[in-house]
């Protein structure tokens, strides 16, 4: 991006190819350019303004990266599913491959609770308030933890859902390896993404202070 506002503004002053290389790396490397323009005062309104519109258009095109992962770091499996994975990669709870039950709720009974087991086989188990229970039998650790995970959402908006609600609402990866490998590469990339925006940040407080030292100089000298 720097590279592209360089060439396109006639009314810049001429750069040496040292300083152009400088500049041009405010977009894909902003903290080796803080450092190398640290060393060059009269880039640093240049680098200014293009450090700020460099941060404008990761704001603008990289939110949909930032609202996948969470404050603590963490995807946001919700949003996930919904907005990266397609609707053939999902399936619904009774249908999975790696989920087992026998079924002994009806499509209207309502479920009143949820608990995670451990012992003696991993799994979920659904219980009605008459005492009848379902339980969903899932190996994988990750895929249990996602169900569970759905399942309450599902509780905090319908207090006691029926059978055929939870099959019509959750919906599962059919792979959950593929899944995982998906989010470790969103995870890597967001990782990249805020690592950028804070070195572009730092070098756009660097050269602030500076235009803000120099106009404390001027102002001393009229």
């Amino acid at each position: 991006m720097s590279e592209i506002l360089l060439t396109r503004d006639a009314k810049l002053p001429e750069f040496t190819p040292i300083e152009t290389r400088t500049l041009n790396m405010i977009g894909s490397e902003p903290g080796l350019a803080v450092k190398a323009i640290e060393n060059h005062p009269h880039l640093k309104s240049r680098a200014f303004v293009l450090a700020s519109q460099v941060l404008t258009e990761l704001e603008t095109h990289q939110g949909a990266l930032f609202s996948l992962v969470s404050p603590d770091e963490e995807i946001v499996y919700p949003k996930f599913f919904e907005s990266v994975l397609t609707a053939q990669d999902l399936c619904a709870i009774h249908q999975h491959p790696l989920i087992r039950f026998t079924a002994t709720l009806t499509a209207h009974q309502s479920v009143q609770g949820f608990t995670q087991l451990k012992f003696p086989t991993p799994g979920i188990l659904m219980h009605t308030s008459k005492g009848i229970t379902q339980t969903l039998f899932i190996q994988d650790a990750w895929l249990r933890e996602r169900c569970f995970e759905q399942l309450k959402s599902l509780q905090s908006d319908i207090a006691e859902p029926t059978w055929s609600e939870i099959v019509k609402h959750v919906k599962l990866p059919k792979n959950p390896d593929q899944a995982q490998a998906t989010a470790v590469q969103i995870l890597k990339a967001y990782g990249s993404e805020k690592l950028r925006r804070r070195e572009l940040n730092h070098l756009v407080s660097v050269c602030l202070s500076v235009r803000k030292q120099n106009s404390e100089k001027i102002g001393l000298l009229q």
